[in-house]
């Protein structure tokens, strides 16, 4: 590519999310979109029990804001516990809100990138 010599790419294998609710994505749909780092980090303490219980939370609410056009793909990264997801939502406070609804939101950590539609992306070049 020719903007290579002022970047740098760094290449992380994608694998499918348990949680992943598989709708596609849909440029019509309004609302800003952001993708989401996740981390697990269990609090010490915590047992196993609580943790698979709010696992189990968690794919439940997962399917619910995939329903409500929240939630678009979500992919597991290499290592344990390590999440991406690409989100909509209408604005920055909304998307902490749905982000603080998850029930292992409170073990792990999450960083939210707002993001903007790329001039090269072929969904807008080519239409």
């Amino acid at each position: 590519m020719p903007l290579r010599v002022w970047r740098t790419d760094k290449i992380t294998p994608l694998s499918p999310h348990p949680n992943d609710p598989d709708g596609g994505r849909d440029l019509k749909e309004t609302g800003a979109e952001f993708l989401t780092t996740f981390i697990q980090a269990v609090p010490q303490g915590t047992s196993n029990q609580a943790v698979e219980e709010a696992k189990a939370r968690e794919a439940v609410r997962a399917r619910e804001l995939a329903e409500r056009r929240h939630l678009v793909p979500l992919w597991a990264l290499p290592g344990q516990g390590r999440a991406l997801g690409l989100w909509r939502a209408q604005d920055p406070a909304e998307m902490q809100a749905i982000v603080e609804s998850l029930p292992l939101y409170a073990m792990m950590t999450t960083e939210i990138t707002p993001l903007t539609q790329h001039p090269s992306d072929p969904a807008i070049t080519d239409s």
